[in-house]
């Protein structure tokens, strides 16, 4: 028995274009016939027969036992990239290989004898990216861009190991167990009433404690440190609260024609994110959603890089839930060069509907930056409205408006964000789940 008989040798659908070997997937490949001895011969000329014109078209000349007689054994190789890794299935129906038969016409053109010389060689050409990644980059089959390799991060000057914490490295299980425990509220009640005129009412320490822990739920996800309570300023966002719901009107800079006005509260309505909810809690959800915010300027304050303490008041005094949350407490730093909303990663889907959102902190975001989302499923690029995010809070902040369509769990989203300062570009994964 020839030392090939019997073994499956499977073909990854190979076609003649352009005088190479063209691998459906995007590689192209060169196939070269190396030295081997007449039993071998044989067996490799029984299966390859159908392809011997493609591959005197691709290479154009046979190698003589002569010419590689003094030629070391070289190491055996499957069809690989550039990196070594192996060319993975891309998703895309069109770039999909097709599953090994049993019969040769249907199996890779793979050498699987341990006692014969490589068969194969790869072609220089490829995807057009494939020639310009860095060592620390591989090109992406579904692209053709360069990506940042297993284990390393996008930082938009070059790809780095991946910081404890990052979200790209995150599991599933890791972040719907953190969510769940974000979002359960322990205060009951939610809010004390004093019964004086014009009072604020009192906010348990539960709803101080459930208020944190949402807050920094977004903050861990986005992969920010922790911020705290700023017990000095908690008095001055009570009473903003309490205006806030007994004039059932927000403002950053209430007149002091109000009911109940006070100077204090006053000077808090200028340093806060302000709403009405039911709960202290639940208001951070409508901050990060941001609903017909232009400038997103609440999720840009919570999603600041410096903040370091907040400052919670929750007030319904006259019925309607007042929330003034005071996001201007410097002092936090982080080694992050930018965050994203929703967050590489696994990300709890409701997290994924309305704008998306780019926060650069040191990077520059202008009228010049664009950004596009591709589903990596299909490879279909979505269509999205790009624009800036202009006012306070985290300073430069491109914004991603889905147009017409909504992510869907188990999807894989790359985002990739173009024409920053220096001509700097950062690409990153979002990956939908149901928790």
């Amino acid at each position: 028995m020839g030392p090939l008989q019997g073994k499956k040798i499977p073909q990854k659908g190979i076609t003649l274009l352009s005088n190479h070997c063209r691998v459906k997937g995007g590689k192209t490949w060169r196939i070269r016939l190396g030295w081997m001895d007449p039993t071998e011969s044989i067996a490799v000329i029984r299966y390859f027969l159908p392809f011997l014109f493609m591959v005197l078209s691709c290479q154009g000349d046979l190698s003589s036992a002569g010419q590689e007689k003094d030629t070391p054994k070289e190491k055996r190789h499957d069809l690989t990239q550039q990196d070594g890794s192996k060319n993975p299935d891309s998703g895309r129906p069109d770039q999909r290989a097709a599953k090994d038969s049993g019969d040769p016409k249907d199996a890779n053109m793979v050498n699987t004898d341990t006692n014969t010389n490589d068969m194969m060689e790869k072609d220089l050409g490829g995807p057009p990216c494939q020639n310009t990644c860095t060592d620390t980059q591989t090109c992406d089959l579904n692209t053709d861009q360069c990506i940042c390799r297993e284990g390393l991060v996008d930082t938009g000057n070059e790809c780095v190991l991946a910081a404890p914490g990052e979200p790209a490295t995150r599991e599933k299980a890791q972040v719907c167990t953190r969510w769940r425990e974000a979002i359960v509220e322990n205060a009951n009640p939610k809010w004390i009433p004093d019964g004086l005129p014009c009072g604020t009412g009192s906010l348990p320490p539960e709803a101080i404690d459930d208020t944190l822990r949402r807050t920094n739920v977004y903050r861990w996800l986005a992969g920010l440190p922790n911020v705290v309570d700023d017990t000095a300023v908690h008095q001055a966002q009570m009473e903003c609260a309490a205006m806030l719901s007994y004039n059932s009107q927000l403002s950053h800079n209430p007149p002091t024609s109000w009911t109940c006005y006070t100077q204090a509260g006053a000077a808090a309505a200028s340093r806060s994110n302000e709403t009405f909810s039911t709960s202290a809690a639940r208001a951070v959800d409508a901050y990060m959603f941001d609903a017909g915010v232009a400038s997103l300027g609440h999720r840009r304050w919570i999603l600041n890089s410096a903040l370091k303490k907040i400052g919670i008041g929750f007030s319904k005094a006259n019925g309607q839930g007042g929330h003034c949350l005071a996001v201007t407490g410097r002092g936090g730093s982080t080694d992050r060069t930018w965050v994203a909303y929703p967050n590489p990663g696994p990300v709890p889907m409701a997290l994924t509907r309305g704008v998306w959102s780019f926060h650069s902190f040191t990077q520059g975001v202008d009228a010049t930056t664009r950004a596009t989302i591709v589903r990596l499923s299909d490879g279909m690029t979505m269509p999205v409205t790009i624009g800036m995010a202009v006012g306070s809070g985290s300073p430069f902040t491109l914004k991603m408006t889905l147009d017409g369509w909504a992510p869907a769990p188990n999807e894989v989203y790359r985002v990739r964000v173009s024409n920053l300062k220096n001509g700097i570009e950062v690409q990153y994964d979002v990956k939908p789940v149901d928790c």
